[in-house]
């Protein structure tokens, strides 16, 4: 038995192989530099490398998004390419809808304070978490 995550059980071409391992880099460093930025940044006094810390946290966030879209325009499979991009445009929805009604919970009844550097670790999970559900829908039957 095959368990294929994040592939629709067709081999990939040694260009998209290549791709995949070099945007696996890129995000996981990005996704490092992120966390390790954001826990500095809450345990900063304000001030000038508070600043930086900001700018540096964004920054990291935003090559992270680059380092995704660079991966999807990468891919010489249009299906996967398709499916890809359907995944990142669910997970971006889903996370901005659970976002929204948290913080209209958050200040009109009191609800818990979400802290604003957490939304982009939501949106990683949630795009981790929509791609296996579209590759899986979408993948070709056992025959």
């Amino acid at each position: 038995m095959e368990i294929t995550i994040f592939t629709c059980r067709s081999p990939l071409s040694e260009a998209d192989r290549r791709a995949v391992i070099r945007y696996r880099r890129w995000s996981a460093g990005l996704f490092l530099l992120f966390l390790g930025v954001n826990y500095l940044l809450e345990h900063q006094q304000a001030g000038h490398a508070k600043t930086a810390l900001a700018l540096v946290t964004g920054t990291s966030f935003f090559a992270f998004c680059v380092a995704i879209a660079r991966l999807v325009m990468s891919r010489l499979d249009e299906f996967q390419r398709v499916l890809m991009t359907r995944s990142f445009l669910w997970a971006t929805f889903i996370t901005m809808g659970l976002v929204s009604v948290w913080s209209y919970w958050e200040e009109f009844a009191g609800g818990v304070h979400l802290p604003l550097l957490d939304v982009p670790v939501a949106l990683i999970v949630m795009t981790a978490v929509v791609k296996v559900v579209v590759f899986r829908q979408n993948s070709p039957g056992e025959e």
